[in-house]
């Protein structure tokens, strides 16, 4: 018998033989069918196949202000993926690290000569901003409300440098999750700030995965004790499927909160799927 029809818990037949003398000779039959029992084969579930799982991990190094050292962060995040499907499409869990400096406009720019700011921590002086850091973990689960929408929710919770910090992260996306498609979200963290993002990914390009992102923030010290101003940043991203389990990215940007306080952006990733 095919083996699709051998599940669990059983199977239901009649067996019909006809003789070289034209007698049949019959086993149940189609109105009462023999019931034949089938047990789950031991050792545990079966794996479900490859591309369920993904271990991402990506480090990013944001400026907005020239290299000046007051107006900047460094982003670390790590984090392991399990596709589930296909209403929980799939759970994400991991943590990051977010340390820098940052506050208004202002303060870190009085005059068109402020000079550099040196590291200082115990220092007064409003031009090297304040220090910002958010040590964190998440946890973050996607659900599919048809083929092509998908709407995430992240939360995170750990310690930033003034105590205690919680964050919530939504996205909606538009499109295949491997293939082209739209992204739009925001999240907002405790002492840090927040964020708006709207992302389009394409892949169409053999084995080179590109996006693009325009991102509405306030962070690092959008939430800290002087507050931050709004910037805008522009990302560019492509990654390279070196294999069918292995993709590093690159990540290159610019961010500015106005025409002369804005600086480049740079980040690495690499994503490992089985």
């Amino acid at each position: 018998m095919p083996d699709d029809l051998l599940q669990p818990p059983g199977v239901e037949l009649f067996v019909e033989v006809v003789d070289r003398a034209g007698k049949a000779v019959t086993s149940g039959s189609a109105q009462k069918p023999l019931v034949l029992p089938i047990d789950a084969l031991a050792g545990g579930p079966v794996s479900p196949g490859p591309g369920h799982s993904a271990v991402r991990g990506y480090f990013e190094f944001v400026d907005f202000n020239r290299f000046r050292g007051n107006d900047y962060y460094l982003l670390t995040e790590s984090d392991f993926m399990y596709r589930i499907g296909p209403w929980l499409y799939s759970v994400r869990t991991g943590f990051g690290i977010l340390t820098g400096r940052g506050g208004k406009v202002a303060d870190l720019d009085p005059t068109d000569n402020a000079p550099v700011c040196p590291h200082a921590k115990d220092t007064e002086d409003k031009t090297c901003g304040h220090e910002v850091g958010f040590n964190y973990g998440y946890i973050e689960g996607e659900f599919h409300f048809g083929r092509l929408v998908g709407a995430s929710t992240r939360l995170l919770a750990g310690h930033t440098v003034q105590g205690q910090g919680v964050g919530l992260e939504l996205r909606l996306r538009v499109g295949s999750e491997t293939g082209t498609n739209l992204v739009a979200g925001m999240s907002v963290f405790s002492n840090i700030g927040m964020l708006g993002l709207l992302q389009l990914e394409w892949d169409v390009i053999k084995g080179w995965p590109m996006s693009a992102s325009v991102m509405v923030t306030n962070q690092p010290a959008g939430g800290g004790p002087t507050g931050g101003d709004i910037g805008v940043r522009l990302v560019y991203q492509v990654g390279y499927r070196a294999k069918s389990w292995l993709q590093p990215t690159l990540r290159i940007g610019y961010g500015a909160r106005n025409i002369d306080h804005g600086g480049m952006s740079v980040g690495l990733g690499l994503v490992m799927g089985w």
